[in-house]
């Protein structure tokens, strides 16, 4: 019961953490500009210079993608295998107000 208890609050935390609007003012020394090039050993994580995303390194590897239970819909199979570069991926969501502050300033269309 503790450990259910002690799990569901640093999930509240992380969750309450991540669902700010703005980004953090103070920039720790890991921030990258958007025009560098990561070298050949890339930071594990970084504070993205244009918006203040905080960022995780995800490694470089393959998954097998696709219906392996073949429950789903056709476009589904065949089951193959997908090799992926090593990226970044933001830590927390994008919230509203960060995807209305993109669209406004790309001119981005999306359709619903």
């Amino acid at each position: 019961m503790v450990k259910k208890s002690v799990v569901v609050l640093l999930l509240m935390i992380i969750f309450i953490r991540c669902g700010e609007d703005e980004p953090e003012q103070v920039k720790p020394k890991e921030v990258v500009n958007a025009n560098e090039v990561i070298d050949e050993e890339p930071k594990r994580r970084i504070i993205w210079e244009t918006d203040g995303a905080r960022m995780a390194l995800i490694p470089a590897g393959r998954f097998e993608m696709g219906d392996h239970f073949k429950g789903g819909e056709a476009h589904e199979l065949p089951v193959h295998t997908v090799e992926l570069d090593a990226f970044y991926l933001d830590k927390c969501e994008v919230t509203v107000g960060q995807f209305r502050k993109f669209v406004e300033e790309s001119g981005y269309t999306y359709n619903f």
